[in-house]
This record gives C-alpha cells, sequence and structure tokens, in this order.
C-alpha cells in the first residue's frame, strides 16, 4: 500500500524555498528537493516534470496568494490610505518569506514564464485599483505615466528592501509607508 504523506504540496513548497536560499537555484537538483521534503524523487517528479516548472509552480502558487491577501485588503472597510498601508505591509512580508528566491528566478529568465505575466497582470489590476480609490478619496489626480512608475517603485522598493536590510523589517515597513505616503 502507498505511503500517504500529509501536505506533500507545502513540504515540497518549503523545501524548495530552504533549498534556494541556501544554495541558489543551479545548485539544487530535484533529488535534493525530495530528500528535503522527505519524499521519494519518483514521488517528486508524479508531481512536476523538472526542477523549472516546480520551481515556477511554486512561486507562481505563493504568487497568486499574496495577490488573494492583497484583494482582502482592498475589500475592508478602511480609508484608502490605511488599505494603503495595509496593502504594503503585506506586500512585504509576502516577499520577505520568499526572499532570495525571485532573485534567483530572474538570475535563470524563468520570470519570462506565462504564469509571472499573468501574476504581474494580476498585480497591476490590484495595485491600480487601490490607487484609483485613493485618487478619488483624497481629489488627487494621478497620470498614467506617475501610476505605471509608481507601481513599478514601490514593487522594486520592497524587494530592494527585503533583501538589503534583512531584520530590519519593522523599519523597512515603516520606511515604505512614508515613502508612498510622500508620493502618493
Amino acid at each position: 500500500m502507498p505511503k500517504i504523506i500529509e501536505n506533500i504540496e507545502q513540504k515540497i513548497f518549503n523545501a524548495v524555498v530552504l533549498l534556494i536560499r541556501r544554495h541558489g537555484y543551479s545548485a539544487v537538483s530535484m533529488r535534493m528537493i525530495a530528500k528535503e521534503s522527505g519524499i521519494a524523487v519518483g514521488t517528486l517528479y508524479n508531481y512536476y516534470s523538472d526542477k523549472e516548472e516546480l520551481t515556477t509552480t511554486v512561486v507562481y502558487l505563493s504568487w497568486k496568494e499574496t495577490l488573494k491577501n492583497l484583494e482582502i485588503i482592498l475589500n475592508k472597510e478602511l480609508t484608502p490610505r490605511e488599505k494603503l498601508h495595509l496593502f504594503l505591509e503585506s506586500l512585504y512580508d509576502e516577499i520577505s518569506q520568499r526572499r532570495g528566491i525571485g532573485n534567483e528566478l530572474m538570475k535563470h529568465d524563468l520570470y519570462k514564464d506565462k504564469k509571472f505575466i499573468e501574476i504581474q497582470a494580476a498585480y497591476t489590476k490590484i495595485f491600480r485599483r487601490l490607487l484609483k480609490e485613493l485618487q478619488d478619496f483624497e481629489g488627487k489626480n494621478f497620470g498614467e505615466s506617475f501610476v505605471k512608475r509608481i507601481q513599478k517603485n514601490i514593487l522594486l522598493i520592497t524587494i530592494n528592501l527585503v533583501n538589503e536590510f534583512i531584520e530590519e523589517d519593522r523599519e523597512n515597513i515603516e520606511y515604505l509607508k512614508k515613502i508612498a505616503d510622500q508620493l502618493l
């Protein structure tokens, strides 16, 4: 009778995150992931055909969860400015949990995958909705060019803070809020 492994996908996810942080994408193998997950290599291949598919799927599903959490924030009964602050905190926390993995994926051009184009489009839609609420509530008018730039800059600043100022999460989040408040 086959062994039933509880939370197998979560174990695989955790293993991928840990191993890529520790060794980098290139050094990680399916065998290492299987060992860290506590499953047989063959079982891992039943779920994913190769390391690229596995890694992009893990990050894709993680970002889908992030986007869901950001949507929840937008649906709260708060002022747009309060939503902005919660949005930034959540975005920071989610990126922090995946610290280092995004950099590895970019080094290996895995962000060109259609899954990530979908994620970028969904992030853009959510962020623009937030800015629209802020605009309407505070009587501001952000031009299209500004919106494109601020959206990308907020994401890049967040990633940079997570990667450069490790162990300073609270300070990083407050800094991010101040920047956003000044720009918006």
